[in-house]
């Protein structure tokens, strides 16, 4: 089911981040009783097979999924990047780090190990975020009802990879941010 913004009788503010938008919305998550909940952003362009997501979910017994892809240097600073150990476990979340702490990381994924055979790529040492999270209903819940944080990816995502599974989803294809009057043009041309 899809979810607009909305002002109601509790709340006659409009969304104040990608958190606060679902937390506003967490009345008609717990109505419906889906197991899992799917969080997309609007000014993405991609294609995924979300069955393929959420089975990656279960499959992992995460709490949360993060749908994630390798990046090249030059575009690292704009995403989330996740750091990785040798065993393929989330371990740290970086919001647009600089090409400062970049060349400290040098990359997502140790070397070793078998995660960085899987995920390596010369040029795309970087691994991100692309904003597409699978959240297990009750994870999703507490996290939302105990805090008023209102970002996922510089937020809650960061505080939850200390005290929950949070997992990544590797997509390989096509991805883009357009989310700018430019980004977009870039896209379309």
């Amino acid at each position: 089911e899809i979810l607009a913004a909305e002002q109601t009788p509790e709340s006659a503010s409009w969304y104040q981040g990608t958190a606060d938008a679902v937390r506003k919305q967490l009345f008609e998550i717990q109505a419906s009783g889906a197991e899992y909940v799917l969080i997309l952003a609007g000014d993405h362009l991609y294609r995924m097979d979300y069955g393929m997501l959420i089975e990656s979910h279960v499959d992992q017994e995460a709490d949360i999924t993060v749908a994630a892809l390798p990046v090249t240097a030059e575009d690292a600073p704009a995403m989330g990047l996740f750091l990785f150990d040798r065993d393929g476990q989330i371990v740290g979340f970086e919001e647009k780090p600089n090409r400062e702490r970049l060349a400290a990381l040098g990359g997502s994924v140790p070397p070793g190990g078998p995660f960085y055979s899987q995920t390596h790529h010369p040029e795309k040492p970087f691994i991100a975020s692309m904003g597409i999270y699978v959240f297990s209903r009750e994870v999703l819940l507490d996290l939302l009802q105990n805090t008023t944080v209102t970002d996922f990816g510089r937020e809650i995502i960061p505080a939850a990879i200390e005290s929950h599974r949070v997992k990544a989803y590797l997509h390989d294809g096509y991805w883009a941010d357009v989310g700018t009057v430019e980004s977009f043009y870039d896209a379309n041309i």
